[in-house]
């Protein structure tokens, strides 16, 4: 059974469906981005491919030398996307000093034919080619069903030549190796696996008893598992496609072709779209950003799966065990492909603030597939670890979800963005987008709208805190704070081991996650202006109202001049000041307007070098914090480039709109865009890689190499107006701000009947 036909509706259910020619163009990819190079299809069956590489000593592959997921420990000089668009393909470079080899992989799809892919590889000696060796290993794994549901294969058939072809529903085919490739050997291993295991082939590479068919001996190998292993003593280089039908193989000049123009247009709209803005940075960032873009595209991935699931509030000591969940699916980018391999929500939103600029469509197909996993009562897990090849990447205390437990709801980032290019407040450049047109727009707003609100409803309900309603005069006053809360960890805040109040208790209120809610609430009354909700923007904007109002009785430190976490001291509520990415989050996240009274203090403290300023950006946590760099450090000081990109955004809005702070806040716009960009850039010149987070002292990138999630949003600052004076940038191109106007689709308190549940 071919893809087309299963792909729509399975993780669409609710939403309008995307044009034929999205999901055609979005059904295959490299969407296995834990491995160096892994395709599978955008469903939960189908065959799945992978790629593994290495050397041999006396006449046998080194197993320690041989490469298949990604990881640091590995020590490649270099490994990422020169280009990739989702829709096209794109090149992959790879350089492996461990195994003398740079590697280029150009992987293709084939126009107007959605199940069609080829991938060139190429391969090259990093020393002088003497005594050099090299073995690349392709594998097809395809655990197909017959009609009572056992597990059946493919037949995979060696030539005399070195080709290989393997036949099932779809047909693989990899012809003889270049005539300039000196291949000492073609060898097909074939081995029945289970359905479970296919994911993990790299197991079955070292495994003696599967059988072995030499092309010289010209046998057919079956089963669910084949190793097409290729052995080369020099340079080298060859194709493999996988085709619907076996007569649409297409030639090497029709691959080179493909490859030169999914190149050539990719840098085509990446001028359109992201061309950096870079006149006072004195260097050339081209390169750099199409680098970030492409890293981040080749790290979307399709997951499939059952996921551990904890309904239990109890202690963790006193927990029943944890039950897989039902399976689910998930189509999303990954923050890492050697580190973090699987769905993030806290980090998607930021990922999808790039990808809608560059294609719309394929940042809503995201959004509708993390919307998906929501279950009845609106609980998203923060964490997608979905089957036992993301489980592989997790260690046990991690795997486990609670249904308790939230997470800063960054999509409601990108729902905000896309009304604002709806409603035209913000331009897009980005590929043809149905999305845009007012019919598909108000009905996949529509659609979107009852989930955002579930979700809202969760989080307001299970997040909210023991004090959560305040009485003082006419007012009420609400509280918030994060479930899952450590001695010294709060994960679920996203901000891990930010200081908070020890020990933890249930009186604590935490000030980002009353943001969150606020950022929620203001997104619904967009949503409820723009849909004609009318009654329910009546009451999201008294929700907002209520929250900001809360902020400042509940949340703001006369003595400390910035926003804090409260806890209870004898009775009485006592301020829990740790000033920082918390303290500025009111800011960043829209409670506070050009106007607002505590602005010159916020921005005081993003402005004082031994506060949050640093030379290479804005510190997560104060210089001047007794807890500043101690113990795990991860978000103790260290530099994240999620929360410096809302801060520029917010310093260039500020600039641009009437008020008493507006050239400092372009002073600092200018100053902070530049040590953001100069950060990463020059960490990437000296390394090769974007990393998780930069240090405050040095500049230099650290923790986990590779990290082209959130830390690509560099590519979008790059994009932002460039100008040396704070007054040019009145003149800018302004940043989309405020409320989405309202385009009243009925006379009415409620949704129109289109868009009713």
């Amino acid at each position: 059974m071919l893809l087309t036909s299963v792909v729509t509706g399975l993780f669409l259910t609710g939403y309008a469906l995307a044009e034929s020619s999205v999901e055609d163009a979005l059904l295959w990819g490299p969407y296995r981005p834990n491995l160096y190079f892994g395709v599978r299809p955008r469903t939960p069956t189908g065959p799945t491919f992978g790629l593994m590489w290495g050397s041999s000593k006396d006449g046998k592959l080194d197993r320690r030398k041989l490469r298949h997921s990604c990881e640091q420990s590995d020590k490649l000089d270099l490994y990422g996307w020169t280009s990739y668009d989702a829709r096209t393909g794109g090149v992959e470079v790879i350089s492996d000093p461990g195994n003398a080899v740079n590697l280029t992989l150009e992987f293709v799809k084939i126009p107007t034919r959605s199940e069609d892919w080829s991938l060139r590889v190429r391969g090259v000696p990093l020393n002088n080619g003497k005594d050099w060796n090299s073995t690349v290993i392709f594998y097809v794994g395809a655990a197909e069903e017959d009609y009572y549901g056992n597990a059946t294969g493919i037949r995979c058939s060696p030539s005399s030549d070195g080709s290989v072809s393997c036949r099932g529903d779809y047909y693989t085919s990899l012809p003889p190796p270049t005539t300039n490739s000196r291949q000492s050997s073609t060898v097909v291993k074939s081995l029945k696996v289970a359905k479970d295991s296919l994911w993990d082939a790299e197991s079955f590479v070292f495994n003696e008893t599967f059988a072995s068919s030499n092309v010289t001996d010209g046998k057919t190998g079956y089963g669910t598992l084949h190793l097409i292993e290729r052995s080369f003593d020099s340079a080298f280089s060859f194709d493999i496609h996988s085709t619907a039908k076996p007569s649409r193989a297409i030639s090497s000049e029709g691959v080179s072709q493909y490859v030169q123009d999914a190149t050539t247009e990719f840098d085509r709209r990446f001028d359109a779209v992201f061309s950096p803005n870079q006149r006072s940075l004195g260097q050339d960032h081209t390169a750099f950003s199409r680098s970030l873009l492409a890293n981040l595209m080749g790290g979307i991935g399709y997951f499939y799966g059952n996921d551990r699931v904890n309904s239990s509030s109890a202690p963790p000591g006193s927990r029943a065990l944890p039950k897989d969940d039902k399976k689910h699916e998930l189509f999303t980018m990954v923050p890492s492909r050697a580190f973090f391999p699987r769905g993030f929500l806290w980090d998607e939103g930021f990922h999808l603030l790039i990808v809608m600029e560059w294609d719309l469509d394929l940042a809503l197909e995201i959004v509708k597939s993390w919307f998906a996993l929501m279950d009845e009562d609106g609980w998203i897990g923060r964490e997608q670890i979905l089957g036992p090849e993301a489980r592989s990447k997790v260690p046990a205390e991690f795997q486990v979800q609670n249904l308790d437990y939230a997470n800063p709801p960054t999509l409601y980032l990108v729902v905000e963005t896309y009304i604002k290019m709806v409603t035209g407040s913000k331009k897009y450049k980005g590929v043809s987008s149905e999305h845009l047109e007012a019919d598909a727009a108000r009905i996949f707003i529509g659609r979107l709208y009852f989930d955002l609100k579930k979700h809202y409803d969760w989080w307001g309900r299970t997040q909210k805190a023991g004090d959560s309603y305040v009485n003082q005069g006419d007012h009420i006053y609400h509280s918030y704070r994060w479930r899952g809360q450590s001695e010294t960890h709060i994960l679920t805040s996203g901000l891990d081991d930010y200081p908070r109040t020890k020990p933890p208790g249930p009186h604590d209120i935490h000030v980002d996650a009353l943001n969150w809610m606020t950022l929620m609430a203001g997104v619904l009354v967009k949503a409820a202006d723009y849909l004609g909700a009318t009654k329910d923007l009546q009451v999201y904007s008294q929700h907002q109202e209520t929250y900001e109002r809360s902020l400042e009785f509940l949340h703001w430190s006369e003595v400390d001049q910035a926003y804090c976490d409260v806890t209870k001291v004898n009775g009485l509520n006592a301020f829990e000041c740790h000033k920082g990415y918390i303290s500025i989050l009111p800011l960043l996240l829209g409670s506070m307007n050009a106007t607002h009274p505590h602005l010159n203090a916020t921005l005081a403290l993003m402005r004082n070098e031994t506060e949050l300023w640093s030379p290479h950006g804005l510190r997560s946590l104060s210089r001047s914090d007794k807890l500043f760099g101690t113990a795990e450090d991860y978000w103790r000081g260290p530099i994240w480039i999620n929360i410096n990109y809302l801060a520029i955004i917010k310093l260039l809005e500020l600039a641009q709109s009437p008020g008493p702070h507006r050239t400092t806040a372009g002073e600092m716009y200018i100053d902070l865009r530049k040590n953001i960009i100069a950060t990463v850039y020059n960490s990437w010149r000296q390394t090769g890689f974007a990393w998780e987070q930069y240090n405050s002292n040095t500049g230099a990138g650290q923790r986990t190499q590779g990290f082209t999630g959130w830390t690509a949003l560099v590519v979008n600052i790059l994009a932002l107006p460039d100008v040396t004076e704070a007054s040019a940038l009145a003149s800018a191109d302004p940043v989309a701000q405020g409320s989405a106007g309202s385009v009243a689709i009925a006379e009415a308190d409620t949704l129109p009947e289109l868009l009713q549940e």
